[in-house]
């Protein structure tokens, strides 16, 4: 199984995001290194960053520009792509 990592800045953590991370954490326990993960509605991209020290990929897709450029800019990992895209509508 998984294991956590405290954030540097989860003292300022609201609960919903402390919980959110748990979740992905806890969902990295069954990830291996073989593993090319999707993280679709990835948000500003730090549950992207935990799945990416575990996996061989994660392509994490988005729909908001915001979200994508926060993740580049803060939570880069060597296998870890961004995409940004429409899921539903399935546009760029």
């Amino acid at each position: 199984m998984g294991y956590a990592v405290m954030a540097e800045s989860e003292a300022n953590m609201d609960a919903p995001t402390r919980f959110h991370r748990f979740r992905y954490h806890l969902g990295s326990g069954f990830v291996t290194p073989e593993d090319i993960v999707l993280d679709l509605g990835c948000g500003t991209g730090y549950g992207s960053q935990i799945l990416a020290e575990k996996a061989l990929e994660v392509w994490s897709y988005d729909m908001e520009k915001s979200n994508i450029d926060a993740g580049e800019r803060n939570h880069y990992y060597f296998n870890l792509n961004y995409c940004l895209m429409n899921l539903e509508k399935g546009e760029i």
